[in-house]
């Protein structure tokens, strides 16, 4: 997984640790979740990588949740279930332009709503009129119109945030 920062650097996301490559100096610089910590076997499989607007590199796990890491005091903290997050497998992690931070999983998507520091799930409700049409997130796309779009394995589904609320689209619709 590879993240730019504007022309000047890219995070590279590994197996078991991040690369940052400074694209001025060429310099590589390898972190490594530290070895006294609690998750240190748990940050592994990394599979997504987003900025926040605070400068906090965002790192979506295949099965532990989210690793925030600060990169001016380089530190880590964990997000899980425990902060509302729907499924510990992230498949996607995206930055809107309202500088919201959404969060794909293998059930459903999370916002992050940063002043309760907790996320709001919007889970798969195939009967529930508005609801997430599928559970697995594949991709996460904002139009230039600033629309959300939410791909997921049943179908395209547009976020309609004055209702909180999705209009779905699938084959009925003309998707193959």
């Amino acid at each position: 997984i590879i993240y730019a920062v504007g022309s000047k650097s890219l995070w590279l996301a590994q197996d078991e640790g991040l690369a940052h490559f400074n694209l001025q100096t060429k310099h590589v610089d390898i972190i490594k979740y530290p070895v006294g910590e609690p998750n240190y076997k748990e940050f592994r499989e990394l599979r997504a990588l987003s900025m926040d607007k605070n400068g906090l590199l965002w790192i979506g796990t295949y099965k532990n949740g989210v690793y925030l890491y600060d990169t001016v005091n380089r530190k880590f903290s964990h997000l899980d279930d425990s902060f509302g997050l729907s499924h510990p497998e992230i498949l996607k992690i995206f930055k809107d332009n309202q500088q919201n931070m959404w969060v794909g999983t293998g059930n459903g998507v999370n916002i992050w709503n940063e002043p309760m520091q907790r996320f709001f799930s919007f889970e798969s409700a195939d009967v529930k009129a508005g609801g997430l049409l599928g559970s697995i997130i594949q991709d996460i796309h904002q139009s230039k119109d600033g629309n959300i779009w939410i791909a997921t394995q049943k179908g395209l589904n547009l976020y309609l945030p004055e209702s909180t609320s999705f209009k779905k689209f699938n084959t009925e619709d003309g998707l193959s």
